[in-house]
């Protein structure tokens, strides 16, 4: 069975604004009029949205002369039989802006929010420090309109309100459909009367900060419809809310429309962020206000509405009845937006499709060649839960390599990608470990992929099907619907890969980081890349320090002296590998008894015959990584069974 849901969309009606008080009784009965036409075309209404400027410089005296003024709105739909649900956000007219501009909190907060990390990540969020105090001044008149409003009005049944003021979540359950509407103030950095566009915006903390510890994500998902509910629309954003906005609030099927106003020109159009699925971007006319153009005032009148239609399978579509005012000989009229195609067979409207609220699918590119960025639809073969992998990790590894562990920790925080190169041995895996643990103390979402023998692109997918049971776009797909911070673990990616695919795998990585920002991606190679796209740390043996650090750490001998640490280093070269047949060895014997040859391949010992040691060092003189790392593993394993023999003499 469909489910219905009819709404209006108002925005920008600046009560209180110079000029307009004069014209807004003869607005108020055209807009009446209007209403009560277009409610008739819907057959109900079930929500009225405000996305903002209310009134015009946030007095208490505007908030009382609005509430009268929108009373007779309310009047007028009560009368109609219909009792909706009101929701607000404040613009940027809705703020009580403070008359000493020298004050210092102001001053910080306007011109150092996009340069000071610290103010945007820290003490904007505290309650106790002077710039949230400050906004929630600001805001004060805003805060106590809605109070009042709701005292008289149907409320919200679940209602959650953020740390911003204006913040909130509410869950609306309307013919049978759960509807959920975040709405996030964007106006609470616009605190004074200059030009703001691209130094405002909104933030993925502002949702976070509504829900608390609660998986908001899962919550919206099991609404029938969400929407998302803000003053400015996304134009206005600075750069960073810009990339929050497109890879965090909208990403993942949370929100299929966002509505919005301010510019108080009406715009509907479909967007698509990150090779993401489609949202729906609608932006409502002022409802009332007077625009200064060439000397002389130009009234401008309209307003959205709309129906959505849900059906059983999950899609959405939306009747869409944009109105405007037009000027006539006696006056102004509304009617529907002369800039909108409409469907006449469905009367004065247009149907709009709305993708299905759910998972949004990341689209591999093509990329059998680097000058290539075909987007292709993902095939689903799979859709159970991807189990993340392990790491071989080491305490004794931790603090060792600080300088190379801290610029790894700034390049998965900057660029979202680390690529650490080494010969085999030199411990790449616990040096992942040791700085993943530092970027997060749970590490356990962690997906390893063997590159190990993929020489081409073709290659490197079939190891993905082979590992994981799906194509690689699948794979991302399912990390970032089921996992936080997932962080892919490319290793022994081939030297030849290296050489012959750097331009596709930029391709590609970069398609995925785009898609999910979330996402971290660690690539271990024997080779250093050759694009200079990819920031890399190579891995060196362990200096003198380090050894020594390490051997206090394993406690194998706490009686050790200089010259104990400078026989290890000798032996094993500073090598992680044979570091830890060091530390095993030293269970059995004493630092002094440590030879040589436990540490290489030796020959009758064991009784390795000629032929197998012909072979050996055929891969260890070999150009292929694949074998020169089945040599080192070779010695490896022939070390710990030598080890193995001396635990048993």
């Amino acid at each position: 069975m469909t489910k219905e849901i009819s709404y209006i969309h108002f925005s920008d009606l600046h009560i209180g604004q110079k000029w307009s008080n004069q014209y807004l009784p003869n607005a108020k009965d055209i807009i009446l009029d209007d209403l009560r036409h277009v409610i008739g075309l819907l057959k109900g209404l079930d929500i009225v949205f405000f996305t903002g400027d209310m009134v015009q410089s946030g007095t208490s005296s505007e908030y009382d002369d609005f509430m009268e003024w929108f009373g007779d709105i309310k009047d007028s739909i009560s009368k109609l039989g219909y009792d909706p649900y009101y929701l607000f956000v404040p613009g940027n007219h809705d703020l009580q802006r403070i008359s000493d501009e020298s004050d210092p909190t102001h001053k910080m907060l306007k011109l150092s929010w996009l340069i000071d990390s610290e103010l945007r990540e820290n003490y904007l969020w505290d309650k106790n420090k002077a710039y949230y105090k400050y906004l929630v001044e600001r805001f004060e008149n805003y805060h106590k309109f809605l109070q009042t409003f709701y005292m008289k009005n149907k409320r919200p049944e679940v209602v959650k309100e953020g740390l911003i003021p204006g913040d909130f979540y509410v869950e609306l359950n309307i013919n049978m459909a759960k509807v959920g509407v975040v709405g996030l103030n964007s106006a609470f950095l616009q605190i004074d009367g200059d030009e703001f566009q691209k130094k405002l915006g909104i933030y993925h903390r502002q949702i976070h900060e509504i829900f608390g510890r609660e998986d908001y994500v899962k919550t919206l998902k099991e609404c029938d419809l969400t929407l998302l509910l803000t003053h400015h629309e996304p134009e206005w954003y600075e750069p960073k809310s810009y990339e929050d906005y497109t890879t965090n609030i909208m990403s993942a099927g949370k929100f299929c429309e966002h509505l919005c106003g301010h510019r108080h020109e009406p715009k509907s159009q479909s967007v698509k962020y990150n090779y993401g699925s489609e949202r729906n971007l609608s932006l409502a006319p002022s409802l009332f206000g007077v625009e200064f153009k060439n000397l002389n005032y130009e009234r401008i009148h309209g307003y959205h509405a709309g129906k959505y239609k849900i059906e059983d399978d999950g899609s959405i579509n939306k009747l869409f009845y944009p109105r405007r005012a037009t000027k006539m000989e006696d006056g102004f009229e509304l009617n529907r937006d002369p800039y909108y195609k409409y469907d006449e067979k469905d009367g004065c409207f247009r149907t709009v499709s709305l993708k299905v609220v759910g998972k949004d699918n990341f689209q591999q590119i093509n990329a059998t060649s680097a000058n290539e960025d075909v987007l292709g639809k993902a095939k689903t073969i799979s859709d159970s839960l991807v189990r993340p992998s392990t790491i071989k990790s080491s305490y004794v590894y931790d603090g060792v390599r600080l300088i190379e562990q801290e610029k790894a920790l700034c390049m998965l925080d900057k660029a979202h990608i680390l690529w650490v190169y080494s010969h085999f041995g030199l411990g790449e895996e616990e040096f992942v470990s040791s700085v993943l643990s530092k970027k997060s103390k749970d590490n356990n979402a962690l997906f390893v992929l063997n590159c190990e023998g993929a020489n081409t692109f073709e290659e490197f997918e079939h190891a993905v099907k082979e590992q994981y049971s799906r194509p690689f776009a699948s794979l991302i797909n399912n990390l970032s619907e089921n996992y936080i911070d997932p962080v892919l673990i490319l290793k022994n990616v081939e030297s030849v890969f290296v050489k012959k695919e750097s331009a596709a795998l930029k391709t590609v990585l970069t398609s995925v980081l785009n898609f999910n920002k979330r996402i971290r991606v660690v690539i271990v190679s024997y080779t250093k890349p050759l694009d200079a796209y990819f920031q890399s740390i190579e891995l060196k043996p362990l200096d003198l320090e380090d050894v020594k650090h390490c051997l206090e750490a394993s406690n194998c001998n706490a009686n050790y002296r200089a010259v104990d640490v400078e026989r290890i280093h000798a032996l094993t070269n500073g090598y992680p590998i044979f570091l830890d047949i060091a530390f095993s060895e030293l269970e059995f014997v004493d630092i002094e008894e440590l030879d040589e040859s436990d540490f290489s391949i030796g020959d009758a010992d064991f009784g390795i015959p000629s032929t197998t040691q012909e072979y050996i060092m055929m891969l260890k003189n070999s150009s292929s990584d694949s074998e020169r790392r089945s040599y080192s593993l070779c010695d490896f394993s022939l070390s710990c069974l030598k080890v193995r023999h001396l635990s048993l003499l």
